[in-house]
């Protein structure tokens, strides 16, 4: 079930590049001085050098994977429905 979503996780110390990391499309969430965004996979370049010229300090990049509710749902979709017979 390890499908991909086509985003990625970015988490870094340093608020003050959440403005540049939201102009590329991420959405992100800080705690303090801890960020977290999730932005689209073709961001990620664009989004490491902004970090890269505000100063902040990169703790991880990590593929956004599918839910398991998402796998669940996508599997029913598959599924064709059955003929109910009286």
């Amino acid at each position: 079930m390890r499908e991909v979503s086509g985003e990625v996780e970015v988490v870094w110390h340093g608020a003050q590049a959440i403005p540049a990391l939201s102009a590329l499309g991420a959405h992100c969430h800080a705690t303090g001085d801890l960020v977290r965004a999730v932005l689209p996979e073709r961001s990620l370049e664009a989004a490491l050098g902004a970090l890269r010229q505000s100063q902040a300090r990169l703790t991880s990049v990590t593929p956004v994977q599918a839910t398991l509710e998402d796998y669940f749902l996508a599997r029913i979709g598959e599924e064709q429905p059955s003929e109910v017979k009286p």
